[in-house]
C-alpha cells in the first residue's frame, strides 16, 4: 500500500519484458508494458478479469 488509504496494484501479466525472474531479493528489477491501477479508498479491483469493479 501507498500512502492514506488508496492502494497502487502493478498487473505484469501483458508485461513486454521483466528482470523480475533473474533479480536477487531486494535487488532492482525492470517492467516495460505493465499496467498501473490506483484505487483511492471505497474503490475495489477483481483479479480474477483484473479490472475495476464498479
Amino acid at each position: 500500500m501507498i500512502g492514506s488509504g488508496g492502494v497502487t496494484i502493478v498487473d505484469a501479466s501483458r508485461a513486454s519484458r521483466s528482470t523480475a525472474a533473474g533479480a536477487s531479493s531486494g535487488g532492482i528489477v525492470s517492467l516495460h508494458g505493465a499496467t498501473l491501477h490506483a484505487l483511492r479508498d471505497g474503490e475495489s479491483f477483481d483479479l480474477a478479469p483484473r479490472r475495476q469493479e464498479k
